[in-house]
């Protein structure tokens, strides 16, 4: 799986930080996108064929399978074909002729694939498309677009091919070994593959089965069970191995730690900057080697439940998380107290302010629903809709009142319930703040209370102390407004009122700091040339 071409892709990449959770507003980002029917589908390039010493070592650290690879499914399902599956095709371009011979090695190698998978620390299963009784999983024979006349076949090709034949289908990772290509494909395979770091099964593109995933395995009999280790690489890539930021990156969409699977020199960044492969696995025969063998890179399985500022798999992508695999074998979802602050906006001529609450919610499985309440005043617990994907809820509250106070839990696919999760009561208030320099009062129905204090020269409008966890400054915009300076705890920032038509009660700064505590607020008016007014419609602070 060494990829001497792949270094023409790498260079455009660009890394993020091992704390950022990007999505590249372009869907591929500086990846490679592929026409595919139902979705858009990204790729790093394809992976070269192995060397007879990589092959031998695979040969070795196989063995042979204790058993064929197991079909698994959730307690709701009624078959082995239903939710997120990984669909194993054989497919030969209809230039070539088919040999059920080859054909007939392709369960040998699933079955060390699940082996190795299941070795690799958390008994993980992949979610195979089974048929029969008893069930097993179903190698479908597909007949592929031609080579045709130019005598090359490409991941291009099969994508337009799986398109013709209809293998669309938003929650299979479809996995074809393609056989015949003796002369037209020199490579080993090519996956799928979304630069997304997020570690949120319900928000990384990689688990979203709107997201194309297609992994092309070259059958070539001379490679024997290395075509175990291909299926892993190109269906580990299909599930969002190998992100830029991961310990190890090579910054082309694997790792430098050998032998693992997912590593190698690709060529990429960390090689042309020096780098050099590093063998830290334990051993290179030992099937726990294969598959992230330090379990730090792209799966682990003791880290599925998220932890922002935990280790790298648990604060960012893990495949572990991924709903083509089983789920790990564990507790109910874990979920975080919700924390909450003001959001942005206008407030309502009822004096209602938009509050937001967030948590996190994850689990060893999927979460399948949420259960969000609020409470008013001490009040009974009144149920909120919301989705199982969500992790934060914005509701308008009235001020000056309180207190208030959200609880969560959450459900995962196997029925286990959460406890409640509950946030610290808050209120809101409205405190007046110290005015210096010249404030003059202007009255008008759509200021908060009815009238505001304005000002056209240098002074402040201050909260030099108050006590609470967020605050909001609320005020009006227009063409006759300029900048203020507001200084949060004596960190300054230069903020706008300035608009081309009037707007009225908007929040134009906010800050939260989670716990309450004590802190000072300024908003310094800057008296900007040509349009000098600022105005203090009046100050919400959390409490």
């Amino acid at each position: 799986m060494k990829k001497p071409l792949l270094v023409l892709v790498v260079m455009l990449m660009i890394p993020v930080s091992a704390s950022s959770a990007q999505r590249s507003p372009d869907p591929c980002g500086k990846l490679k996108a592929v026409p595919l029917a139902h979705s858009h589908l990204c790729t790093h390039g394809p992976d070269a064929a192995p060397t007879a010493i990589e092959i031998n070592r695979a040969e070795v650290a196989l063995g042979e399978p204790s058993a064929p690879a197991p079909c698994v499914k959730r307690a709701s399902e009624t078959d082995f074909t239903g939710g997120r599956r990984i669909r194993v095709l054989y497919g030969v371009p209809s230039d070539r002729t088919p040999s059920s011979t080859n054909r007939a090695l392709i369960p040998r190698w699933l079955a060390h694939a699940s082996d190795t998978l299941r070795a690799s620390g958390g008994n993980q299963e992949y979610r195979f498309y089974c048929t029969g009784s008893p069930a097993s999983v179903a190698i479908t024979k597909v007949t592929l677009d031609p080579i045709g006349a130019d005598g090359l076949y490409t991941y291009e090709d099969l994508a337009a091919s799986m398109t013709r034949l209809g293998f669309t289908n938003k929650n299979v990772d479809y996995a074809v070994f393609v056989d015949k290509l003796s002369g037209a494909y020199p490579y080993s395979g090519q996956g799928s593959l979304e630069s997304d770091t997020q570690p949120e099964p319900a928000l990384n593109d990689n688990n979203d089965a709107s997201v194309g995933k297609l992994a092309f395995i070259k059958l070539d009999p001379a490679s024997e069970d290395y075509h175990a280790l291909a299926f892993m690489h190109e269906v580990g890539h299909n599930l969002g191995a190998v992100q830029v930021n991961t310990p190890h990156a090579s910054g082309g969409s694997h790792c430098f730690d050998e032998y693992d699977t997912m590593c190698y020199n690709d060529g990429g960044t960390y090689f042309t900057d020096g780098g050099v492969l590093r063998y830290l696995c334990p051993t290179e025969v030992a099937p726990t080697s294969i598959w992230d063998c330090g379990k730090d890179d792209y799966y682990n399985a003791t880290k599925v439940v998220v932890n922002p500022s935990g280790s790298y798999l648990a604060a960012n992508w893990n495949l572990a998380r991924s709903s083509w695999l089983s789920p790990v074998v564990g507790g109910p979802p874990v979920v975080t107290t919700p924390m909450f602050a003001f959001a942005g906006g206008a407030v309502t001529s009822t004096k209602t302010i938009k509050v937001t609450a967030k948590w996190m919610a994850s689990d060893s499985d999927e979460i399948a629903s949420q259960q969000l309440q609020m409470q008013t005043d001490g009040g009974p617990w009144v149920n909120i809709a919301i989705s199982a994907s969500a992790r934060s809820y914005k509701r308008a509250i009235r001020f000056p009142s309180g207190p208030y106070n959200f609880r969560v839990r959450a459900t995962d696919a196997e029925g286990n319930v959460s406890a409640w999760a509950k946030g610290a009561p808050f209120s809101l208030t409205q405190p007046t703040p110290t005015y210096s320099g010249t404030w003059n009062t202007a009255t008008n129905s759509n200021y908060v209370d009815g009238s505001t204090r304005y000002s056209t020269t240098q002074g402040y409008a201050a909260l030099k102390t108050f006590t609470g966890r967020a605050f909001a400054w609320v005020g009006s915009k227009g063409p006759a407004f300029g900048t203020s300076t507001v200084a949060t705890d004596g960190v300054g920032i230069s903020k706008t009122q300035q608009a081309s038509t009037n707007k009225y009660r908007m929040v134009i700064q906010r800050s939260g700091w989670g716990v309450t505590g004590s802190h000072s607020v300024w908003v310094n008016c800057d008296a900007t040339s040509g349009h000098p007014r600022c105005d203090a419609d009046t100050f919400v602070v959390m409490i």
